[in-house]
């Protein structure tokens, strides 16, 4: 049995990786008022063959997690851009702390699953003018680089 935040559609596209050789035998995802408590499902080993090719497994979660986000849930659209620039242009400096930055563009966004620990984490790797901010040049750059 496996539990996972993921939506149903993407849990069931990585379990159904040939490089698994797993049979989803049952899938669900408990929502309730469009909040969403997660994935479950219950899988079978198909394979006889005990070992996993660690190489192409990762191959394919990444072709299905791009593929999954970037049609999904793209992270920048001319509609995200555009509002970008109307959340960042209410300040002087047409920047924002990076938890106002989290806040105003990813977590109203649940079936992304990005949290803050998880943005700030990325941000570590990814250059800034402003220690603890963010323009709206940066966040842009920022989220065409992890899409």
């Amino acid at each position: 049995m496996i539990c996972s935040i993921h939506e149903e559609e993407l849990l069931q596209a990585l379990l159904a990786t040939p490089a698994l050789g797993f049979t989803i035998n049952f899938i669900t995802n408990e929502q309730q008022k469009d909040i969403s408590f997660g994935t479950i499902a219950i899988c079978q080993k198909v394979l006889s063959n005990n070992s996993i090719d660690l190489k192409e497994l990762i191959k394919e979660e990444e072709e299905i997690m791009d593929l999954f986000y970037k049609n999904q849930h793209p992270l920048r659209t001319p509609e995200k851009e555009a509002q970008l620039y109307e959340i960042f242009n209410i300040t002087e400096f047409q920047e924002l702390t990076i938890e106002e930055a989290y806040e105003s563009v990813f977590a109203n966004d649940d079936g992304l699953g990005y949290s803050l620990e998880m943005f700030m984490e990325d941000l570590k790797e990814f250059p800034l003018r402003r220690d603890g901010y963010i323009s709206v040049s940066e966040m842009i750059q920022f989220l065409k680089e992890k899409q």
